[in-house]
């Protein structure tokens, strides 16, 4: 049902959400709710929930107060308020020579990960990839003790979003080779939260895309981490973010002749969509009655046809995966080649 739903447009003549009540499912109901990412993103949305939801069973028409903003990577504002902050600030009389040269190197820096982002081959072919169609297939994996997830991180002095990617790389690499296809060098595209931590806002986008390399052709579950640490800190160090976030507003002030063009250049560049959303920490209630487990999957965009999701939710992980049934027409298969590979990573 997912999976239909997914590939039938919203009516936008309608406010753009839908909610669908599924009753009788596993003991209990399911609620499928469908957003238009003009709503917001990743973030906004968990604050949205948390406003529509309580944290007692009884008390589900309280209105609770927003939680703080989630923590994020740490991408700082954008690179043009960097340099247009810069330049102001020696505006005037007294020029501060110093203020003005790292001004320079920031926008120095900042063009050149540009070029190097758009000299980037694109991703191999692979049965992962494949242009989006209408029919769409949806899987989750069973929930996963955080906890279990921070041991993992913590014996190898990674975080636990390193522990989840290389999962996420491994489960990939065992899915073509079972298949017969070497498993070649593939990209990720990530969504990287960018909102000021003082930014309480539950609607709207505020979020950079980056490339993560992922080492699919790593059988060793430890190295694969290990790989997966050294690229995302290497990432965080850089100005991909930054640049990113001014690649997605500056696409977005392209006529609509080349706004398809240039998504698709940098789309090109990536396999998959994987995104990773920090969830409520505790529990909620939604009219009385608890929410026992969520996850959610990203809207395929940009020619990508494969879109990995991580949750995480008072206390558990799931893992979502949406494809076009001419990519990966069994994504189960794909969770339960990621689920394997998580288990790999256990001390």
């Amino acid at each position: 049902m997912i999976g239909d739903l997914i590939g039938q447009p919203l009516d936008l003549q309608r406010p753009p959400w839908q909610a669908h009540l599924v009753e009788n499912y596993e003991g209990g109901s399911a609620l499928i709710t469908r957003l238009h990412h003009c709503i917001g993103d990743g973030a906004a949305l968990v604050r949205m929930q948390r406003a529509l939801a309580d944290t007692r069973r009884d008390g589900w028409r309280s209105a609770p107060a927003l939680p703080a903003a989630a923590p994020r990577t740490g991408t700082g504002p954008d690179l043009a308020t960097q340099a247009l902050g810069a330049l102001r600030g020696v505006a005037g009389a007294a020029v501060d020579p110093g203020r003005v040269l790292g001004a320079i190197r920031t926008v120095a820096a900042g063009a050149g990960t540009l070029a190097r982002l758009s000299l980037l081959d694109p991703d191999p072919p692979t049965p992962l990839r494949a242009s989006p169609g209408v029919l769409k297939r949806a899987a989750w994996s069973d929930p996963i003790p955080l906890s279990a997830v921070r041991r993992i991180a913590r014996a190898a002095g990674a975080t636990v979003n390193d522990a989840l990617v290389s999962a996420v790389a491994g489960g990939l690499g065992a899915y073509l080779g079972e298949r017969g296809v070497p498993a070649p060098r593939i990209r990720a595209m990530v969504p990287v939260d960018v909102r000021p931590r003082t930014d309480a806002d539950i609607t709207g986008n505020r979020f950079s895309l980056v490339l993560l390399e992922l080492p699919v052709g790593v059988r060793d579950a430890r190295e694969r981490l290990m790989r997966v640490k050294i690229e995302m800190d290497r990432i965080k160090a850089s100005l991909e973010a930054q640049v990113g976030w001014a690649l997605v507003a500056g696409l977005g002030m392209l006529p609509a002749a080349l706004e398809r063009p240039a998504a698709g250049f940098f789309g090109d560049k990536a396999t998959l969509v994987l995104t990773n959303v920090i969830g409520p920490r505790r529990r909620l209630h939604l009219a009385g009655s608890p929410i026992r487990m969520q996850t959610f999957w990203e809207p395929e965009s940009g020619g990508l046809s494969l879109g990995v999701s991580i949750f995480s939710y008072a206390g558990e992980v799931v893992l979502g995966v949406v494809s076009d049934e001419r990519s990966v027409p069994r994504p189960a298969a794909l969770v339960a080649a990621f689920e394997r590979a998580f288990a790999d990573l256990a001390p």
